[in-house]
């Protein structure tokens, strides 16, 4: 893409990221199930899958995520080190600055889990309640960081097919750019 451009997500990793995030609401419940990726070189947050939200309240997320990035989640030392040892976490989003961002949302805690590929960050999968309160288990806890674990691992084999596809289309347009020019 080119600067300051926003990359689309590929339809594949939407579908695929669509269907986990249906999965998890009806396993695990709640009101609403989001999951985004991170663009590694510069954190970027970009949208992926949205289940539960208002049309409207999904147009915003899905205008909102680009523009914002890990800090977000991320926004006290003790939360980051948490949150990137693989910690599920449970977030208050009554106060700042998550109250600010979910305003429109109505929530009351944030479930956030880190979809990770080894020591990489690769997404985020988050659900909540809306304004129910909800006591999460150990068990919906560990379920929530499995679940992450697996969409992030989807969501790489969905990109590691993409390149290598590139790849060997990018491979086939240069073997026939050869045999053209030895013909000339």
């Amino acid at each position: 893409s080119h600067d300051g451009e926003i990359p689309a997500t590929p339809y594949a990793t939407y579908s695929i990221g669509q269907r986990l995030a249906e999965l998890t609401r009806s396993i695990m419940g709640g009101n609403r199930v989001s999951i985004v990726s991170v663009v590694q070189e510069t954190g970027q947050l970009l949208p992926v899958a949205a289940v539960g939200f208002l049309p409207e309240h999904e147009q915003q997320w899905r205008e909102s995520t680009p523009k914002t990035s890990l800090q977000t989640y991320s926004y006290s030392e003790t939360i980051t080190t948490r949150f990137f040892s693989g910690e599920v976490l449970i977030l208050d989003a009554t106060q700042p600055p998550l109250r600010d961002m979910l305003a429109p949302y109505n929530v009351r805690t944030l479930l956030v889990a880190a979809m990770q590929i080894g020591n990489n960050l690769t997404g985020i999968l988050t659900l909540d309640y809306g304004e129910q309160e909800h006591e999460y288990t150990p068990e919906e806890i560990g379920l929530a960081g499995a679940i992450a674990r697996l969409t992030a691992i989807f969501i790489e084999r969905d990109r590691l097919l993409r390149e290598r596809t590139e790849a060997r289309a990018n491979e086939l347009a240069l073997r026939e750019a050869n045999q053209r020019m030895d013909e000339f």
